[in-house]
């Protein structure tokens, strides 16, 4: 499922794909005890392709898009919020303020090398054009002498990124959002307006993965604010040249006109951020709105580069960085900080509200209907956003100090004082500071965090390891000598048995250990004893991870602008040789991460682990963010369900790890469709990140009230039978149930406690032969390989389909992937596999 290819979940090298297309589709091998058996293999939407690695460069948009829908609200079970929308209108106007201060931060940094280090320094200087490969060509269009026109040229990549950015989206959105979820022929909705998290239910709204108007709508509104945010800061720098200019003796006759021009194009670039922020407000999209918007911003850019060719010509330039430069990228950051504001205060406002409805039902002892369930333990939108900023200005920081020493010898500061004579590249000190601060200062504390975790693991795994030998030998061998549930039968041929008591002979314990051993844990114990400790603290990890990236950057980001302030200098540099040794080392070990993960698909699999939580959701919060697979995954097996049920058929999803994510969603997204109540649907989950890890980071989403509902049969797509497997060792998946210490009312259902999880003992086995490997633990993914697995799929087969007599039997269905089928009322017709197959609506 997911990474896996259709061959690796049916075990047959020549599947037959029955639906879909090469990047994601349904395939069926041969049929088993009666059942059709098929695989939804999307890992064309993930994994399996190469090109896929690229969206790694955009890990930051990824991260601001998720951050807004890692929300909380205070309604967290029962049918009321069934039907409001997952997170308040508030809150998500704050967060996509915070997104697009990723945006706006993106555009101040690229901005800055390509007007300042390239257009007027290196452009400007003699020395630095003769080493220049197209020294011919340059003088031809931006000579030296035309300040305007390198500042012209200079604000073009700048553009051009967002622009690139723009069209990516674009291209994806063709291929993902475009994919309307399903509805009857006569109902056929018109794609929704509205933003998937104001949807009312979430995921169980019809429309929630409706996203393609949404989508274009803000794309348009950041790729406005992009070009806005370079409009300002050529129409800034060109202002300033012009004051200077101005104060000079000999200043040129309408040199008032392109100052006039450019302070215009200034205001506005200002209004149409201005007008990006109102707009970011609303929930619908408005795409005459944003079109109006983009033009204009077009039209400031526009009238900037006119007051850019404007400037008239001077042979000399003054030196050090282009003038206004310092102050323009100030502001940039600083606007970037201050959209921040809005969603650290939101966030406050609803921890403080949150603490009096519990005290609330806790002075009152109302308790209807409210868990307490472990979540992110922080304001996780504000801490993923700090995370997002942080990442893409350390990447930019980079590649400008790279392009600086690529051009030149570099001296940090802004003028003639600092040592900027014009034989130099002159880099603003600020720049460097903030990179010192990341390297240094974030690289401490991840060595510190692993330390910490290093040596609290070690304790952890000493202690359990000394109860975990005694606690497995009871699992393996219950005293009262009957074996666990769902264990193969025991052969009773006597030939067999004599046989099975040869092999005893050659068998040895993991448990055991050592003769003369001091009779401490084996290494095997020791080894099962830390992953479970990992795999019980992954979410631990992973907050405490982001929350110390996180917290020193958003200190150092308040704290920057007030040391400028009140010391008038920038912050201290420290060992800027090796700050600049780890800036130039990282790109390459980046670059050979990319190649072998290009070469390798296991390799890229791994990599692209966290992408598949990353990409899940809709683009409702930043557009620039990769695809989300599932706006396809989810209508492709909505679909395919409903034609198995169309024709006759039984369905039976079984789903591991991120599989089960789009199992659940898809199963709790409500139905107007009549003919499908009648059609239960079975559910087998192992490996599911579902609480351990979803409901856990996205409580607004993957709600207690959802997983509830699911658990107690009441599926919006159809009533649902549900079994969830898991191991106390799997890192990602695990149980559901783990909060729910007494039954609870979910809707019109109640659940019952120990109804739905099922554990599974890992490693299955202490028993091995001498001289051969040892047990494996099994973890995250091993589940295909232990029998109790598909004795329960099987079991889950028999409820949802009860057995009948062998001539007049249904054949039913199960599935490695996520589908099921019907025997011969589905796809009568044998597919030709080699025949080109294109999706359709």
């Amino acid at each position: 499922m997911g990474g896996f290819c259709p061959e690796e979940l049916l075990g047959d090298l020549k599947p037959t794909r029955v639906w879909g297309d090469r990047i994601a589709g349904f395939y069926r091998t041969a049929d088993a005890r009666g059942r059709h058996l098929e695989a939804y293999a999307w890992g064309g939407l993930t994994s399996h392709s190469p090109v896929r690695v690229l969206w790694t460069l955009l890990t930051p948009a990824m991260l601001a898009n998720m951050a807004g829908w890692m929300a909380r609200r205070r309604v967290m079970s029962g049918s009321e919020e069934a039907e409001r929308p997952p997170t308040t209108r508030a809150f998500r106007w704050c967060a996509r303020l915070a997104a697009l201060a990723l945006t706006v931060s993106v555009a101040v940094m690229v901005t800055l090398p390509s007007l300042d280090t390239v257009a007027y320094q290196c452009l400007g200087q003699v020395p630095c054009r003769e080493h220049l490969w197209a020294t011919g060509v340059l003088d031809a269009l931006a000579p030296r002498d035309l300040l305007g026109v390198r500042l012209a040229w200079g604000a073009l990549p700048p553009v051009a990124v967002a622009v690139l950015f723009y069209l990516l989206a674009r291209v994806s959105r063709n291929r993902y959002e475009n994919v309307e979820p399903p509805a009857d022929k006569e109902s056929q909705p018109e794609p929704s307006t509205r933003c998937a998290a104001a949807q009312p239910g979430g995921l169980r709204s019809p429309a929630f993965w409706s996203g393609r108007l949404w989508h274009s709508h803000l794309s348009n509104l950041h790729l406005a604010a992009g070009i806005g945010v370079a409009a300002a800061m050529l129409a800034w720098c060109v202002a300033a040249v012009a004051a200077g200019q101005g104060q000079g003796a000999g200043a040129p006759d309408g040199g008032s006109a392109f100052a006039v021009l450019a302070v215009s194009a200034l205001v506005l670039a200002v209004l149409i951020l201005a007008a990006v922020l109102v707009a970011l407000a609303g929930d619908e999209a408005r795409g005459p709105l944003s079109w109006v918007l983009l033009g204009a911003s077009i039209a400031a850019l526009g009238a900037a580069v006119a007051a850019a060719l404007l400037l008239p010509a001077h042979p000399v330039q003054p030196d050090g960085v282009l003038p206004g430069i310092v102050a323009a990228v100030n502001t940039g950051w600083g606007l970037s900080v201050l959209l921040l504001l809005p969603l650290i205060v939101q966030q406050i406002a609803a921890w403080a509200s949150r603490r009096r409805a519990e005290r609330r039902k806790e002075m009152t002892g109302d308790r209807e209907a409210h868990t307490r369930i472990g979540v992110f333990p922080w304001a996780a939108p504000v801490v993923l956003n700090a995370v997002a900023l942080v990442l893409a200005n350390g990447v930019l920081v980079s590649a400008t100090l790279l392009v600086a020493l690529g051009l030149g010898p570099v001296r940090y500061g802004v003028g003639v004082a600092d040592g900027c004579d014009g034989s130099v590249v002159c880099v603003p000190k600020a720049v460097i500071s903030v990179q010192t601060i990341l390297v240094c200062a974030l690289g401490a504390v991840l060595v510190g965090l692993l330390m910490v975790a290093g040596v609290r693991l070690w304790a952890r795994v000493r202690k359990d390891a000394g109860t975990l030998t005694a606690d497995l030998r009871r699992a393996y061998r219950p005293s009262d000598g009957v074996e666990p549930a769902l264990s193969p039968p025991e052969v009773q041929d006597a030939a067999a048995a004599a046989a099975a008591k040869d092999r005893e002979a050659w068998m040895y314990s993991a448990l055991d250990p050592d003769p003369g051993g001091r009779g401490e844990p084996t290494s095997w114990v020791r080894r099962t004893a830390a992953v479970r400790v990992i795999a019980e603290r992954t979410p631990a990890l992973a907050a405490a991870l982001v929350i110390v990236v996180a917290v020193p950057s958003l200190l150092g980001a308040f704290a920057y602008p007030l040391w400028v302030l009140f010391m008038v200098q920038d912050p201290p540099v420290i060992l800027p040789g090796a700050v600049m040794g780890i800036v130039g080392v990282l790109p390459v070990a980046y670059g050979f991460v990319v190649r072998y993960a290009l070469r390798d698909e296991r390799k890229r699999r791994l990599l692209m682990v966290p992408f598949d939580v990353g990409t899940f959701f809709p683009r409702a919060f930043h557009p620039f963010a990769p695809p989300a697979y599932a706006e396809r995954a989810v209508p492709d097996l909505t679909r395919r369900i409903w034609w198995i049920h169309d024709n006759g058929g039984r369905v039976v999803l079984s789903a591991h790890s991120q599989g089960s994510v789009i199992a659940a969603a898809t199963v709790a997204r409500r139905s107007e469709r009549k003919d499908t109540k009648d059609h239960e649907i079975g559910l087998v989950t192992f490996g599911a990140p579902l609480a351990k890890l979803y409901r856990w980071a996205f409580p607004a989403l993957f709600s207690d009230g959802l997983l509830r509902c699911l658990a107690a049969g009441k599926g919006g797509l159809a009533p649902v039978r549900w079994k969830n497997l898991y191991y106390l060792t799997d890192y990602i998946g695990g149980d559901v149930e783990a909060d729910w210490d007494v039954p609870a009312n979910s809707g019109d259902e109640t659940v019952a406690v120990g109804s739905v999880d099922v554990l599974l003992l890992d490693p299955p086995s202490d028993r091995y032969v001498y001289g051969q490997a040892l047990p494996r633990i099994l973890s995250h993914t091993g589940y295909w390989f232990d029998t109790n697995l598909w004795l329960h799929v099987n079991e889950m087969c028999d409820r949802i389909s009860p057995p009948e007599p062998e001539s007049h039997s249904v054949p039913r269905f199960t599935s490695n992937g996520q589908s099921a089928a019907a025997k011969d009322a589905v796809d009568a017709l044998s597919p030709d596999p080699a025949a080109p197959l294109r999706y359709r609506l």
